[in-house]
C-alpha cells in the first residue's frame, strides 16, 4: 500500500487510500533527515489513535500524522519502505498477518530504486509532474488554430506520462507500434540495446538513461496522484511557455442533488515581446466554457478584453459557445 505524506501539524487533509500527513513547519527539516532513507526499510511504531481517525504515528525519529488501514492498534510496529520525497514523502506499507515475513515485490523495488536514483545529487530536477520538452511544440508561430490543438494534443500524448495506457491500446488495436516507439521509454529502451551492443562508455550512458527513466517514472506517480500534469517547454522556438492540465472530478447525482460534471482546467502562461506577462485559464465542465486571463500590464488587458467579441464568435463557430471571459491586470502573471 503506498502512502503520501504532506507534513501538517495535527490536521490530516481528507484520507484518500494510505495517505499520510505530516506538519508543514517541519516538513524542510523531515526531508532533509529523509534523504538518505530512499529506498531504504524501517520501522514505524504507531503512538496513538487521533480524534479524527487517523494516527500518530514515529518513523525515523519523528511525529508523522497517517491515514493507516482499519485494525490498526495503538503500539504496533508497522514496516515501510521509504518510495520517494518529492512532490510528497511516499511510503510503502507492507501488509500481512502478525507472523508473516513479507518482503517487498521485484516490481516494488524496482520503483522504489528508480524513484531513489531520479533524487540523486545531479539528478535533473523539476517541479511536480512537470514534463519537459526539449523541442518546440511548432516551428511556425502562425500556425491554424487546428493545427495548434492538434500539436498539443500529441505532446501530451508523447510525452511518455501515458506509456502504459498506450501500450495497452497498441494491444487492442487502437495504437500504432510507430507510434508507440515515439515515447521516451521507447526510444530509451532502444537507446539502451544500441549501447549494450558495443560502447566503450557503455555504463556511463546507461546510467543517464536510468536517470532519464527515473524522472518518467516519477513523473507518471504524480501525475496519476495529482490528477496534474504540468508542462515545461517553448511554444515555438524562442517562446517559453508553461502548460498546466488539471481534472477535477465531477459528483454523480444523490436524491435531490443533481449531477456535477468533471471539469477539465487548462493554464498557459507566456512571456511575449509585445503583451509581456500573460496567463491564461480554460475550464471546460459539460458545455459550460470560461476563460480567465491575466496580464501584466494595463494596455495589454485592454487589448485582449477588446477581442473578446472576436472570440466569442470563433468559439459559436467552433460549436463551443463561451460561457465567461473576464480579463484581469496582474503583475504578477
Amino acid at each position: 500500500m503506498l502512502l503520501r505524506t504532506e507534513i501538517a501539524n495535527v490536521r490530516a487533509i481528507a484520507p484518500v487510500e494510505g495517505l499520510v500527513t505530516i506538519g508543514d513547519a517541519k516538513q524542510e527539516a523531515f526531508h532533509r533527515a529523509m534523504q538518505s532513507q530512499l529506498g531504504q526499510r524501517m520501522q514505524a511504531e504507531v503512538m496513538s489513535l487521533l480524534d479524527d481517525g487517523s494516527f500518530l504515528v514515529k518513523i525515523a525519529g519523528s511525529a508523522v500524522q497517517m491515514s493507516l488501514p482499519q485494525g490498526t492498534r495503538t503500539g504496533e510496529m508497522l514496516q515501510m519502505t521509504l518510495m520517494s520525497l518529492a512532490p510528497k514523502a511516499t511510503f510503502l506499507l507492507e501488509t500481512g498477518g502478525d507472523n508473516a515475513e513479507t518482503t517487498l515485490s521485484p516490481a516494488a523495488k524496482m520503483i522504489a530504486n528508480l524513484l531513489q536514483l531520479a533524487q540523486k545529487p545531479g539528478a535533473e530536477t523539476t517541479a511536480a509532474s512537470s514534463v519537459l520538452n526539449k523541442s518546440p511544440i511548432m516551428q511556425n508561430p502562425a500556425a491554424s488554430t487546428q493545427q495548434i490543438a492538434t500539436a498539443l494534443r500529441e505532446t501530451l500524448h508523447g510525452s511518455g506520462i501515458f506509456y502504459e495506457s498506450h501500450i495497452a491500446a497498441w494491444a487492442d488495436g487502437e495504437r500504432s507500434l510507430t507510434q508507440l516507439k515515439q515515447e521516451p521509454q521507447a526510444r530509451l529502451a532502444e537507446q539502451a540495446a544500441r549501447i549494450l551492443a558495443g560502447d566503450a562508455d557503455a555504463p556511463q550512458k546507461i546510467a543517464a538513461n536510468n536517470v532519464e527513466l527515473a524522472r518518467l517514472v516519477s513523473q507518471q506517480l504524480d501525475t496519476l496522484e495529482q490528477q496534474r500534469v504540468a508542462w515545461r517547454g517553448e511554444a515555438w522556438p524562442g517562446q517559453p511557455m508553461e502548460w498546466d492540465v488539471e481534472e477535477h472530478p465531477g459528483q454523480d447525482a444523490q436524491d435531490s442533488a443533481q449531477a456535477v460534471p468533471t471539469t477539465w482546467q487548462s493554464t498557459v502562461r507566456f512571456d511575449m515581446p509585445s503583451l509581456g506577462k500573460v496567463a491564461a485559464t480554460v475550464y471546460l465542465q459539460g458545455d459550460q466554457l470560461r476563460i480567465h486571463v491575466t496580464a501584466a500590464s494595463e494596455n495589454t488587458r485592454a487589448e485582449l478584453q477588446a477581442q473578446r467579441r472576436r472570440l466569442s464568435e470563433s468559439l459559436e463557430a467552433a460549436g463551443s459557445p463561451l460561457t465567461a471571459f473576464v480579463v484581469k491586470q496582474d503583475a504578477a502573471s
